[in-house]
């Protein structure tokens, strides 16, 4: 079989017109980088689109970024989800601890517990919040004991809804406020989650906005920075079991050190092969899933019918067992089906690969 190399998609001219009408939607620059297996003309199947977006920081961009927002509102096929913006690094819990050459390092789990005590006697965390952090506090902890803990302590995100985005500010644990100009000014990423319709079915978009201040950019992400964080996120997609993740990571790992050869196998045996296929229509179903449970409208309702029925053609071109006979994918275990031919079959594909165990130059 002949191996292609990778080679990123262009801006706008290899997308889809309602790719690039979204992403234009979403930008402030309007000059978005598309990431990810979305870059990668040599990869097949993509499940979702992410973007980043590079823009100067002015005194009117909150306006535009209103504007932003209210569009893509008054757009009928898209539903915004995630806002986020500005952070309170006080409120974050576990921040000084890290994981090097996979040992914990800058852990104490007194200092946290007085740190969450301080955090429920303001009333800024819930007692349910205080008690799951309380448990997932080990006195040992192991890597991805410490990593899963630092998430779920990660307080001080702030969220944001659109209404909050229209008025120019949110209200944040402890009763006070932050407009939206000195959240984006923080020293941390400004992030819209989006779904939309887009060619027969709901597609997940995630833009991610870094800004820049008088030409300099208040937040740089730092390859090793990014290199560590595709190794942290390597431990915790290998404990959740989720092998497809564990490739798309150990992918871009490869791209960054330039191992052709370990791309070129990926694409070959995972991501251009019936996984890959697997892979979108599990991520679509989920995504479909998720809508239901949040509560769709009648015309979403008629779009999720659709796409779920289509499930059945893209089946059609899977050969893998058990989905050689006809599986509806209107039943209740469709999604545990999919899900559980996938990472069983990526797992056996990692291990023929001799990418797992992982590699210990890409191990945190």
């Amino acid at each position: 079989m002949k191996r292609v190399k990778a080679l990123k998609k262009e801006f706008p001219e290899h997308f889809i017109a309602p790719a690039v009408h979204l992403l234009r939607d979403l930008s402030l620059s309007g000059d978005p980088t598309v990431l990810g297996s979305g870059s990668d003309r040599a990869v097949l199947y993509s499940a979702d689109l992410d973007a980043m977006d590079t823009a100067p920081l002015t005194p009117d961009t909150p306006a535009r970024f209103k504007e932003k927002i209210q569009h893509l509102e008054g757009m009928k096929d898209v539903r915004i989800g995630d806002i986020k913006s500005g952070i309170l690094p006080e409120w974050n819990i576990l921040e000084e601890a890290h994981v090097t050459k996979g040992k914990v390092l800058g852990y104490n789990a007194e200092v946290a517990t007085e740190r969450l005590d301080a955090l429920k006697a303001r009333r800024i965390i819930t007692e349910a919040e205080y008690k799951e952090s309380i448990r997932l506090l080990k006195p040992k902890p192991s890597p991805l004991e410490l990593l899963i803990a630092q998430k779920a302590m990660r307080f001080g995100i702030v969220r944001w809804t659109p209404k909050d985005v229209k008025a120019g500010f949110v209200k944040l644990r402890d009763g006070t406020t932050l407009g939206l100009y000195d959240a984006m000014k923080q020293k941390t990423i400004t992030k819209v989650d989006v779904v939309t319709w887009m060619e027969s079915r709901f597609v997940e978009c995630e833009m991610v906005y870094l800004f820049t201040l008088k030409g300099k950019p208040i937040v740089t992400l730092k390859p090793p920075e990014v290199r560590q964080g595709l190794k942290e996120s390597l431990l915790i997609y290998a404990g959740e079991g989720n092998w497809m993740k564990v490739a798309k990571r150990l992918y871009s790992l490869a791209r960054q050190d330039e191992a052709t050869t370990i791309q070129a196998n990926l694409r070959e045996v995972i991501f251009n092969s019936d996984y890959g296929r697997l892979y979108s229509i599990l991520s679509d179903a989920e995504t479909l899933k998720t809508l239901e449970e949040e509560g769709i409208t009648k015309e979403e309702k008629e779009h999720v019918k659709q796409e779920t029925d289509g499930f059945r053609a893209r089946l059609a071109l899977v050969t893998l067992p058990p989905f050689i006979k006809p599986i509806d994918p209107f039943s209740a275990d469709f999604i545990e089906k999919v899900r559980t031919t996938l990472q069983t079959g990526v797992k056996k594909a990692l291990v023929h690969l001799n990418l797992l165990p992982i590699p210990g130059k890409w191990r945190t």
